[in-house]
């Protein structure tokens, strides 16, 4: 009769060295002898951390046995000490042994699965988008997807756009990888289509600007995939028209990030047909309508870039509008209210682009009064700061335009501080510490127009010291490494060309080449980094005749 050992043995050639497959037979050796013992490890596996309250939750017909179960884990060889970072003491199974736990029932036992991620889900949190410990957000909403829940699918669906609203890109990035980890799941991911489809877009979402193109564009196909069938299935539902839509223009928005202004336009009015469709079904519905003039903004955006200012200014005004009426409709809604902003906004830099400053002016005016009042009412809203520090440039580029420097420097000054304040309080918030950097570069240029290039000295270096810090944590980041290129130029061209510090600029501007160089280098086909290398190159060697003299 063979002993547990050679049983042991047998399985484990049986596995052929697959990770998973040892990990289980491992697993399963260690725990042969206690079968109580072997349902709290697996309970144990489908959260990436447990301690005594969560098991007593995850096994609430054990719960009286929570602690006693709890130090027999801990003595597991597959099971370790976790880091939270709270400083309360956590557990979890070693990622691969919890992986193939999880994906051995998720196989064997579907329905087991899902109540265990829906306990889970009740044990770790809520679905709160503005709690300080957002990673147990994110475990929430990891379960209740894997739970199967519709109230996952809305769930995650508010908490990833407002983080993304709100620029919290390490927090989408915390969620991205745990969704990851559910579509990697084996037979096949534990969600529901429309859950599928909302992970593959948070997934893009997190990657923009940190992630190679290709990686995203899969990501936004696959959505836009799993959107399409659910759409096809349910003519009539209008919801799953609706995350058609949705789709759509994120893979425009991408179309636009490649240049490929032909495909945007593809994807844009495919997705202003589904929206216009629903918003005539039901007038009444305001998300349907709003979505009608994001399309349209959308639209008219992509007008602007093919220089068709007459055909931006039809879809920028219809967009407006539509947002005029839900913001009368609904006085009290500040996102209506902040929707009808952005449409000014919109016409606004239509208004500049055609050379009208005082119809921008009109419009900019009418933002800000928007602007001021949201962010009086909510000054802990980041995003609404935000806007009101956006107003306050755009009336200072007006007035700039308009030659008239000492508005401009009020305004500036003014937006300058709005956003000093919100890049100290979120150091980790790297939109915040671009915008901040935006406001130094417009003081910068104003104290040149003034001829203070000693104050321009500092603003456009204080600039340039946000940029390599960006561009230190985010090497692969085109627009963090793009920034510091522009900075470099800056100080080279404004501030120590006029001064005829001839090596102090020519050693920024080889600096500012090395950049634009690689950048070009990664993207051939990119015109504007292709124009960026000209134009350094030209620079560098005019300044190195001055230093040489030759």
């Amino acid at each position: 009769m063979p002993t547990p050992f050679d049983q042991l043995l047998k399985d484990l050639q049986a596995a052929q060295g697959e990770p998973a497959a040892l990990a289980l037979v491992t697993f399963d050796f260690t725990v042969s002898k206690d079968p109580l013992l072997k349902e709290a490890a697996t309970a144990a596996a489908i959260p990436h951390w447990f301690d005594t309250l969560s098991l007593a939750a995850l096994l609430p017909e054990h719960a009286a046995q929570a602690d006693y179960l709890m130090e027999q884990l801990k003595a597991l060889p597959m099971v370790e000490r976790y880091e939270r970072g709270t400083g309360d003491p956590a557990w979890n199974v070693h990622e691969a042994t919890r992986l193939a736990l999880r994906d051995r029932l998720w196989q064997s036992d579907p329905e087991h699965f899902k109540a265990l991620s829906r306990r889970a889900a009740a044990a770790y949190g809520r679905a709160d988008d503005t709690a300080p410990d957002f990673v147990l957000t994110c475990e929430h909403l990891y379960h209740q997807l894997a739970g199967q829940t519709d109230e996952g699918d809305v769930a995650m669906e508010r908490v990833a756009g407002n983080w993304r609203g709100r620029f919290h890109t390490e927090r989408l990035q915390t969620l991205s990888r745990l969704l990851e980890e559910l579509l990697a799941a084996r037979p096949a991911p534990p969600l529901l289509p429309r859950g599928q489809g909302l992970s593959h877009q948070a997934i893009a979402d997190a990657r923009e600007n940190h992630q190679p193109v290709p990686v995203t564009v899969a990501s936004l196909i696959k959505a836009e995939a799993l959107f399409r069938t659910l759409a096809a299935s349910a003519p009539a539902n209008g919801a799953c028209q609706r995350d058609l839509s949705v789709s759509l223009n994120k893979l425009g928005d991408l179309a636009v990030a490649q240049g490929d202004l032909a495909g945007a336009l593809r994807s844009y009015t495919e997705a202003k047909t589904i929206a216009e469709r629903l918003a005539v079904t039901d007038p009444a519905n305001a998300t349907w309508q709003r979505d009608l003039s994001v399309s349209l903004n959308k639209l008219g955006d992509l007008a602007v870039a093919q220089g068709d200012l007459a055909g931006a200014f039809r879809s920028f005004t219809e967009s407006k509008s539509i947002n005029e009426r839900l913001a009368a409709r609904d006085p009290a809604n500040d996102s209506r209210q902040r929707d009808l902003s952005v449409s000014l906004n919109k016409l606004g830099d239509l208004a500049v682009a055609q050379g009208d400053l005082a119809g921008a002016l009109i419009c900019f005016t009418e933002d800000k009064t928007i602007a001021e009042r949201l962010a009086a009412s909510d000054p802990a809203n980041a995003q609404w700061q935000r806007d009101l520090w956006m107003s306050d440039g755009k009336l200072g580029d007006v007035a700039a335009a308009q030659k008239n420097i000492p508005a401009a420097l009020v305004y500036w000054t003014r937006a300058n501080e709005i956003t000093s304040r919100l890049a100290a309080s979120d150091p980790s918030n790297a939109q915040l510490q671009r915008d901040l950097s935006i406001s130094l570069e417009k003081l910068g240029d104003l104290a040149v127009a003034q001829g203070d290039l000693a104050g321009a000295l500092r603003s456009f270096t204080e600039s340039k010291t946000i940029h390599e810090r960006l561009a230190a944590r985010d090497p692969a980041n085109a627009q963090w490494q793009r920034g510091l290129s522009l900075n470099c130029w800056l100080i080279a061209a404004k501030v120590f060309q006029p001064q005829k510090l001839w090596a102090e600029a020519l050693a920024l501007m080889e600096q500012s080449l090395s950049i634009t160089e690689r950048l070009a280098a990664s993207e051939p086909t990119n015109v504007e980094w292709q124009n960026d290398v000209k134009v350094d190159r030209d620079l560098v060697e005019k300044l190195r005749t001055k230093v040489t003299g030759k």
